[in-house]
């Protein structure tokens, strides 16, 4: 017969089972499991050191092995820990005295269960952050808030102008407190809708805490949800739900600013109680209006049409509340947007932000917010940087660390040509604001015209991770590749990146095409601007004084006067209702020198477009007109202005480079004289970055 001994291996699992080797080996791993989901769930709320953790589970691995060797050797008895008898001296011995226990059987279930209850209470009741015991010592860790957009649980997706203007007038409130760090609306409303968790929010933010809520508004009801929670621990400090009537609106904010600053700064001086307890108006339909129109006026985007959206609703928060002080800042900032971008340049456009600011001054002095407004009033519809400053800077004491006064404030460092003010400004923005597009968007565009184009291309690549689907933040990215290289490739794959309908993607690649010499897909791309006009901010050309130029460009003379005097025709009939608009009398200047036979009055025309809109008063908008002068110098044969004119602007802050002088062929004329090599040598050199004036 077959032996039916055991094997080595059953000898071996079967000793392992008589010594309790395998029962002591499931007891300690479950053990040791149970303490590490301990110390790694509860040490932190404890504030016990991360290395105290490390400890914990090292611990647990090296004593593992040394348990199982204790248990080969030792065993319990009635008697004690005594030494386990090998099995080979078992026989003679009385069968009770070696008879195991099934008590290490039960301590295996009842760590089961224990175990199976920690895993409950981790993953799904402490999945509901605790509150706080001792929320002032978590806080006092940090002053540094973030408030993310407040969750719009309203049924009507209309009313997510609501939940922005509740998230933003919490920011502003926390804002009037001196010691507290707040990260600027802005950024904050990049979160909206983000998935990440909280923790990592703190940290992209670099902030202590974070505030984040839901808004129900059904007809004239209120809930809104609070918590304020400790980044590092996951903690909360504060936490409150507010059944109110909408007429109670400002009460909640003040209680939800008031309740926050407390917890991280303890104690309000009473001018700071002051300002929290300031309400806008009393007029809750007005407030909303008001609302509606800030929400318009905040946009990324915020060009000349928005505003005039914006300018309706605000129309109607004036005359439901004739003292609303806040929404007469906005009208008065509104009407200027909607002159400075050229909408609408008519005296009466100033005239009624005039009216506003003024209205708006008499009613709201003492609050910050209108001084904000004013200022950019000031700025954008009389360029007077004096007076804009001052209001800025009245904004500034009411609002410290506020990221929109400092970027409003740092504008007419850029007007006035001081790129290394305007740089150090953008780059404090960026810290103050880190998730803020803008902020990095307007710093690519500082070193750009700086001439420090490796920077400006890192800027813009870190706008466009922030928004990846704007515009702007490619186009700079396209132009510092341009005017360091030319029509390379990364210049126009980020252009090409731009939404085609966008009239600045028009510009950028056609100056891409014509330095390349594709003159036909130039054309094209003329040939495809709606009703035949180039208008853009900075300039507006009829799309034949293209015509002119590519055909010049080929060599076809004929045709080119043909386009050039078509031109003129169409901006003689535009010119009379735009008298103090500079793109006009730009574009007719380019064209008559085109057509070359009213040469004085195409200089004349370039001059007085350069009066009206000054590159010492303006630069942002001056820039072009002193460019467009110099080609009209060229054209027209005045070489020695054309290379005073291209000196200048080589020389002063702006988009022209040498690079870009090289691939603009509207300067074909110049290049036969020395005096066109030695500027292009001359700025070409690595320290020219550093050589840009900005008087």
């Amino acid at each position: 017969m077959p032996s039916t001994s055991p094997s080595r291996f059953q000898k071996l699992w079967n000793e392992l089972k008589r010594r309790n080797v395998i029962q002591v080996a499931t007891v300690y791993a479950m053990t040791a499991w149970l303490v590490i989901q301990i110390a790694v769930s509860v040490f932190p709320y404890l504030n016990i050191p991360e290395w105290v953790v490390t400890a914990v589970i090292i611990l647990a691995l090296v004593g593992f092995p040394i348990t199982l060797i204790i248990a080969w050797i030792y065993e319990f008895s009635p008697s004690g820990v005594v030494r386990t008898i090998p099995s080979d001296e078992i026989d003679g011995i009385p069968a009770e005295s070696i008879e195991r226990s099934n008590k290490g059987w039960i301590v295996i279930v009842v760590l089961a269960v224990l175990l199976v209850g920690q895993y409950f209470y981790f993953n799904h009741w402490k999945a509901q952050p605790m509150l706080a015991s001792n929320p002032e010592e978590l806080a006092s860790d940090s002053r540094s808030v973030a408030v993310l957009p407040f969750v719009n649980m309203s049924s009507d997706e209309e009313q997510e102008y609501f939940s922005d203007g509740l998230t933003e007038d919490i920011i502003t409130q926390l804002a009037k407190i001196g010691e507290l760090h707040v990260i600027s609306r802005t950024t904050c409303m990049k979160f909206k809708g983000d998935s990440l968790t909280l923790k990592e929010i703190g940290e992209q933010l670099n902030v202590g805490s974070i505030l984040e809520g839901s808004v129900q508004k059904s007809g004239d009801q209120l809930r809104i949800t609070a918590q304020l929670i400790n980044v590092a621990s996951d903690v909360h400090l504060w936490a409150e739900s507010f059944d109110r009537p909408l007429a109670d609106l400002f009460s909640v904010q003040r209680e939800i600013a008031t309740s926050i600053a407390k917890q991280l700064k303890q104690q309000l001086s009473p001018d700071e109680e002051a300002l929290l307890s300031e309400v806008p108006t009393q007029n809750i339909e007005a407030y909303q209006a008001y609302l509606k129109a800030r929400h318009l006026s905040h946009q990324a985007h915020f060009d000349g049409e928005i505003a005039l959206r914006a300018v309706d609703d605000l129309h109607k928060a004036v005359e439901l509340d004739s003292t609303f002080a806040l929404a007469y800042a906005e009208l008065a900032r509104c009407h200027a947007r909607v002159y400075y971008l050229r909408s609408d340049m008519t005296p009466g456009r100033q005239e009624l932000a005039k009216a506003a600011a003024e209205k708006a001054l008499e009613l709201g002095a003492d609050q910050p917010e209108v001084h904000i407004a004013v200022g950019d009033y000031y700025n954008w519809a009389f360029r007077d940087k004096e007076k804009a400053r001052e209001h800025w800077s009245i904004a500034s004491k009411g609002l410290p660390n506020n990221a929109d006064v400092l970027m409003s404030a740092s504008y007419p460092l850029l007007m006035a040509g001081r790129m290394d003010e305007y740089i150090a400004a953008m780059k404090k923005a960026t810290e103050l604001s880190p998730k803020d597009r803008r902020a990095f968007s307007d710093l690519s565009w500082g070193f750009m015209w700086a001439h420090r184009f490796e920077e400006g291309i890192e800027a813009a690549n870190k706008a466009i991770v922030l928004a990846p689907e704007e515009n702007w933040p490619r186009l700079y990215r396209g132009i510092n590749y341009y005017m360091m290289q030319g029509p390379c490739k990364e210049a126009r794959e980020a252009i090409d990146l731009v939404d085609h309908d966008y009239s600045w993607y028009f510009w950028a690649m056609y100056l891409i095409e014509v330095a390349e010499g594709n003159f036909e897909a130039a054309r094209e791309l003329v040939d495809a601007l709606p009703d035949g006009w180039d208008i853009r901010k900075t300039n507006t050309m009829p799309a034949d004084l293209y015509r002119g130029f590519l055909y010049n460009f080929s060599g076809d003379s004929l045709k080119a006067k043909e386009h050039f005097r078509l031109a003129v025709d169409q901006i003689e009939k535009v010119l009379p209702e735009n008298p103090e608009d500079a793109r006009y009398h730009s574009a007719m200047g380019l064209a008559l020198a085109g057509v070359g036979e009213e040469t004085e009055r195409a200089v004349q025309m370039g001059l007085k477009a350069t009066e009206l809109t000054p590159y010492s008063k303006d630069a942002a908008y001056g820039i072009d007109p002193i460019y467009d002068l110099a080609v009209i110098y060229a054209m027209v044969g005045d070489r020695d202005k054309a290379f005073e004119q291209i000196e200048f602007n080589l020389s002063h802050p702006g988009y022209f480079s040498a690079v870009t002088l090289q691939n603009d062929k509207r300067y074909d004329a110049l290049r036969s004289d020395p005096r066109y090599n030695a500027l292009v040598q001359k700025y070409s050199q690595p320290e020219y970055a550093l050589i840009v004036t900005s008087e």
